[in-house]
């Protein structure tokens, strides 16, 4: 199949690494790349960012004819993040948002980098708890998972002091309880009683995917007239205890019709 990269005449020097770099695939572009363009798209390529990223920037440039300029400004955010060992990803799903909202380039550029700047944030204060100098890694996954809670509502002073005074625990789980910790500050839920039930969780390792609905067995309770306190014992106490969280449920008076439908729409609690 052939390759459309640029509308008018163009070097065979620079449309062959593309059509390797796409395998085959067809794409126009808006505008023709112009040298300098092309040479950072094929240092990105070289960093290490997967084709199937680079081809959803590309495809995404094309679709609201992103100027050449703004292009190249984007790789190469996305070859130093690569570089760095940030989760390019997530970078590109910006990009791809921003422009379908008709962000403008400039502001899109302005938030990767502030993007960026997080990851590196999380990844300092990583490095610097027990669980990373006893040999624990963050997957993409959770790293991203830390970094979001950021766009979740916590500042970085409140991630900062979670993360470095939380019990060593498995990164997964951290992630975990940093989500909902964040989603608990959300529901305006007093900032120490949900460390105290979140330490606990990770203090015995027993914040389990469950444990995730928190927040929405929170405001379900509230509504009931059950007081953050009494929620914030029970919880402490059957993590505590390493019981699962449909003992704490029944614990503040919930059904057993209440546990197959969950608190709120959206899953099932166990």
């Amino acid at each position: 199949m052939a390759i459309r990269l640029f509308r008018g005449r163009t070097s065979v020097l620079f449309l062959l690494p593309l059509m390797f770099l796409f395998g085959g695939a067809a794409v126009t572009l808006a505008e023709p790349l112009d040298s300098q363009t092309i040479v950072s798209l094929e240092q990105t390529r070289a960093s290490g960012v997967p084709e199937a990223i680079l081809k959803r920037v590309l495809a995404a440039a094309s679709d609201h004819s992103l100027p050449n300029k703004d292009l190249a400004a984007l790789l190469v955010i996305l070859r130093e993040a690569q570089q760095e060992d940030i989760p390019v990803a997530p970078l590109a799903a910006k990009v791809e948002e921003g422009l379908v909202k008709h962000v403008p380039p400039e502001v899109i550029i302005r938030v990767l980098r502030q993007k960026c700047g997080d990851y590196r944030f999380v990844r300092q204060i990583f490095m610097n708890t027990d669980a990373a100098k006893s040999g624990s890694r963050l997957s993409a996954d959770d790293f991203t998972r830390l970094v979001t809670s950021l766009d979740a509502g916590l500042t970085r002073q409140e991630l900062q002091e979670f993360i470095t005074s939380a019990p060593v625990a498995p990164p997964p789980m951290l992630a975990r309880a940093v989500e909902v910790f964040a989603l608990l500050r959300q529901i305006n839920y007093d900032a120490t009683l949900a460390r105290d039930v979140l330490y606990t969780g990770l203090s015995h390792q027993s914040f389990t995917q469950p444990w995730t609905y928190l927040a929405r067995v929170v405001s379900a309770a509230r509504k009931r007239g059950i007081s953050d306190h009494k929620i914030a014992a029970a919880a402490s106490e059957a993590l505590e205890q390493e019981r699962p969280m449909r003992d704490f449920m029944t614990t503040i008076g919930f059904t057993s019709r209440d546990m197959r439908h969950g608190p709120a729409r959206g899953g099932q609690i166990k």
